[in-house]
């Protein structure tokens, strides 16, 4: 007859405890106690009390348990006086559980067990860290679950094979953790950083398969999309299907289709969509400018942004730091005759926010340098924290371009933090005259510069500290605006810590997330800088 120690030590083990031992003398009672404690491990021990408690243990009459563990094992039954087919069948029972075991189980719980996928691709250097050892990468390596796989910056893309019809490609600068399989319920990567492009084929069930960063968590039935991770940010963005993307700092989520984006920074998720659908009023693709600077103001010591609003949101206006560096222009505009900061009191969340969701930016300034012969390159606009820390900046120098003065964008992207390498204008040189210049970035990299309604595109300047040339060609921003910092603030005719001044006039100064179109910038110039020109314009 089957006592009530042994269905409890039963009940025990298929609960999933490790029983390595049960005293024999032990009351079922007081271990029918312990069913109500979960996530413990419970330890061989004999009945007799034993004055000594050791540390960190809980005790229960000589029961010896260690809480906060739960690992999957095997219970071995109480130990009794047994017969010689009992204990064979014991034997035989703990053979064939410990079978399953390994066949089932370690897969899914023990790092580096089982290959779930395949490098199909590799176009340049990676790196692969398994077990705190670092492997070469080439195409046909195993991945294992645990392993750490990473593109260098640089390099080109690796592509991931799964079973089950799922791919990944990852991006230079990427990397990523393997999790599992595209199974359901199962988590297959978690993105720590970089852009990784997902082709998921449907997977039967209700439980989807999900992609994990440290922002989000993004749940998929079948679909291609792609996930940028930032060091505060996460962009989801759905090329086909419907994802459903979560905050993992609280408890907001969205359901994105074909064509729509979101940001997840915190506990906050911003969308957007090509048509607009979705995004908040003053946020939406094809809409105006995010903020706008038309300086019509006349005195006083703050820049007032004029932008269209959706409720609740309030004007990115700007502080002049010192008003005896600036003077108001009659009839428009603000000459800033000495250095000077002009910036915002607090981060500027409201541009980072909308330029990640879409992908995109357009810089529009009309200026009048006061002299052509500035370095640094100075700040005309920024959008950062310091000389070497921002999500874009226009700049102004007479160096470096063959052709002389010209303008210059820095714009921080997941391919690199620090802007590099830099847009600039071509030929002719800037000219110390009222100026419209435009910049624009898609949101496949493609970069575009206007200068008086006219393409003007120079070529891009690489980071000085680099070998690499300066090259005349068409330029291309790699990466996404996945990284971009929501801690920035805004600032005009210079640096927030004050260390790259321009001395100019300003008349009008707008920055949109979109990429205009070279109809529209050539539209703007038409226009014209003053307030009553733009309005007829728009």
């Amino acid at each position: 007859m089957t006592t009530e120690l042994e269905k409890n030590v039963g009940r025990l083990i298929r609960r999933g405890y490790h029983v390595e031992a049960v005293p024999g003398r032990l009351q079922g009672e007081l271990l029918a106690k312990m069913f109500d404690w979960q996530d413990t491990l419970i330890e061989g021990a004999y009945a007799e009390r034993r004055s000594a408690r050791p540390a960190g243990r809980k005790r229960l009459d000589g029961l010896r348990v260690v809480a906060g563990v739960r690992p999957v094992g095997l219970g071995v039954l109480p130990q009794r006086r047994a017969t010689g087919w009992r204990i064979t069948a014991l034997a035989a029972a703990v053979l064939i559980a410990l079978g399953v075991l390994f066949r089932g189980q370690l897969g899914r719980f023990l790092p580096g067990a089982v290959s779930v996928a395949t490098v199909s691709e590799c176009a340049g250097p990676a790196q692969l860290l398994r077990a705190g050892e670092t492997l070469p990468v080439s195409v046909g390596t195993a991945l294992r679950v645990g392993d750490e796989l990473g593109a260098l910056e640089g390099a080109g893309r690796v592509r991931l094979a799964f079973s089950g019809r799922a791919q990944a490609e990852l991006a230079a600068g990427a990397r990523v953790f393997v999790r599992g399989r595209p199974e359901p319920g199962a988590e297959l990567l978690f993105v720590k950083t970089g852009r990784v492009s997902l082709d998921i084929a449907p997977v039967s069930g209700r439980r989807p398969v999900s992609v994990g960063t440290p922002h989000a968590a993004v749940h998929v039935v079948g679909t291609r999309f792609a996930v940028d991770v930032g060091a505060e940010h996460t962009r989801a963005e759905v090329v086909q299907g419907i994802v459903r993307v979560a905050s993992r700092a609280g408890d907001q989520a969205v359901e994105l289709r074909a064509g729509e984006y979101a940001v997840v920074s915190g506990a906050h998720i911003v969308v957007a969509a090509r048509s607009g659908v979705g995004v908040p009023a003053g946020r939406r693709a094809g809409s105006g400018p995010i903020v706008l600077y038309a300086f019509a103001e006349g005195r006083g010591t703050v820049v007032r942004d004029t932008a269209p609003r959706g409720p609740g949101q309030r004007p990115l206006d700007l502080a002049i730091g010192d008003p005896q560096a600036v003077r108001w222009e009659r009839g428009g505009g603000l000459t800033v005759h000495a250095p000077v900061v002009i910036a915002s009191k607090g981060p500027a969340t409201r541009l980072p926010d909308a330029c990640m969701a879409s992908g995109e930016l357009t810089i529009e300034a009309w200026i009048t340098p006061e002299h052509v012969r500035q370095e640094g390159p100075v700040r005309v606009v920024e959008l950062g924290n310091g000389a070497l820390e921002r999500n874009f900046e226009l700049g102004m120098d007479h160096r470096w371009a063959p052709w002389g003065p010209h303008y210059s964008v820095r714009l921080r992207a997941t391919s690199d933090i620090r802007g590099w390498p830099e847009a600039v204008t071509g030929p002719p040189a800037v000219e110390a005259s009222l100026t419209h210049v435009v910049y624009t970035r898609d949101r496949s990299g493609g970069i575009q510069l206007y200068v008086n309604g006219r393409r003007s595109v120079g070529g891009l300047r690489p980071d000085p500290h680099s070998a690499d040339a300066f090259r005349q060609r068409p330029p291309h921003s790699l990466g996404s605006l996945a990284n971009w910092s929501r801690a920035h603030r805004l600032s005009l005719a210079n640096t927030v810590t004050g260390d790259r001044a321009w001395l100019g006039t300003f008349h009008r100064v707008a920055l949109y997330s979109r990429a205009l179109t070279p109809a529209e910038a050539t539209r703007l110039f038409q226009a014209g800088p003053t307030p009553q020109q733009q309005a007829t314009a728009r």
